[in-house]
């Protein structure tokens, strides 16, 4: 996962220097989209607490969803003229999505209490505020779409908490 946010790095930086898109970016942000949607379904299974289940699966499926949406300009980008741009602006949220899925993977099979609870969400919170500006973001109805009723109403709860 880190090694291919990085390698989206060092693609989208050759295409800054380049000038064009190059393509053979697809496969590292396809893998990543894999493990982060994975992951997303591995917290919402997991044994541990609504809360924390929640922020993990929060933060990764923002992964999953930016990551898509990244993959999807690159391959979009020769049609709406958005060659070099686009790498450029996978330069700005990339290496945001690399701190928030290193975080992610330090917190792996640990509990988390509410201050660190709050640091992911917080995370989150700026990942999609730069994914905003940089033009790779989805709508909220879209990203509601996906969550599932009893995240909604876990959500509920754990925002009533804190």
């Amino acid at each position: 996962m880190i090694l291919d946010l990085d390698t989206v790095i060092r693609l989208s930086q050759g295409m800054e220097k380049s000038g064009e898109v190059d393509l053979s970016v697809i496969p590292a942000i396809e893998n990543v989209l894999r493990y982060s949607g994975q992951r997303g379904r591995e917290a919402r299974k997991s044994g541990n607490s609504r809360e924390q289940s929640f922020v993990m699966y929060h933060a990764w499926r923002n992964i999953e969803i930016i990551a898509s949406n990244i993959k999807t300009r690159f391959e979009n980008s020769s049609k709406g003229h958005d060659n070099p741009q686009v790498a450029l602006d996978a330069l700005c949220i990339v290496p945001e999505l690399r701190s928030l899925a290193t975080l992610m993977l330090a917190l792996d099979d640990k509990k988390i209490d509410l201050k660190t609870r709050m640091l992911v969400l917080d995370q989150v919170s700026m990942v999609r505020d730069t994914a905003r500006k940089c033009n790779f973001s989805d709508q909220s109805k879209d990203e509601l779409d996906h969550v599932t009723r009893a995240f909604s109403k876990d959500l509920a709860k754990f925002v009533s908490r804190v």
